[in-house]
C-alpha cells in the first residue's frame, strides 16, 4: 500500500524529491520506483482495456441504443485536460485554452462506462477534433 500511495502523491505533481522525502529514500529510488509501477500497469492493460469484439459491440450497440435512442454507437468518447507543470522544453505547445499546461487525455467507455479505449499525450494547445 505504501507503493499505491507514493504513485498516488505523484499523480497529484508532488515532486519526487518531496514524495521520496517522505518515504525515507532518494530521489532516484522514487524515480525508479514510480517507472516500475507505470511499467507494470501498462503491461496489464490489455486485460483491462479493449476494444470489444464484434458481439460486443453489438451488444453495446443495442445498450445505447435502449439508453440514449443513438443506433450503431459502441463508445462513448471524451476528452480532458490533464494540469501539468510547464515544460522546461517546448512550454507553449502545452499552454492550453484555460491558460494552463496540460497533456489531453481522450478516453471512449462503452454502455456500463467501462473504458474500452484510452489516449494520453498530446500537448494541451492542441485541439480536441486533431486529437480525435
Amino acid at each position: 500500500t505504501k507503493i499505491l500511495f507514493f504513485i498516488w502523491l505523484i499523480s497529484k505533481q508532488e515532486s519526487f524529491l518531496a514524495v521520496s522525502d517522505r518515504f525515507g529514500f532518494s530521489k532516484g529510488t522514487g524515480h525508479y520506483i514510480f517507472l516500475k509501477v507505470l511499467n507494470a500497469i501498462t503491461q496489464l492493460k490489455e486485460q483491462f482495456i479493449r476494444w470489444p469484439d464484434a458481439r460486443q459491440c453489438n451488444q453495446i450497440a443495442s445498450g445505447i441504443e435502449n439508453h440514449y435512442r443513438l443506433p450503431g454507437v459502441v463508445g462513448i468518447i471524451d476528452g480532458c485536460h490533464i494540469e501539468i507543470k510547464q515544460p522546461i522544453n517546448n512550454a507553449v505547445d502545452f499552454f492550453n485554452r484555460k491558460e494552463t499546461h496540460s497533456i489531453i487525455l481522450q478516453a471512449v467507455c462503452d454502455d456500463n462506462g467501462l473504458l474500452t479505449d484510452v489516449f494520453i499525450g498530446i500537448p494541451g494547445r492542441v485541439h480536441d477534433v486533431r486529437v480525435f
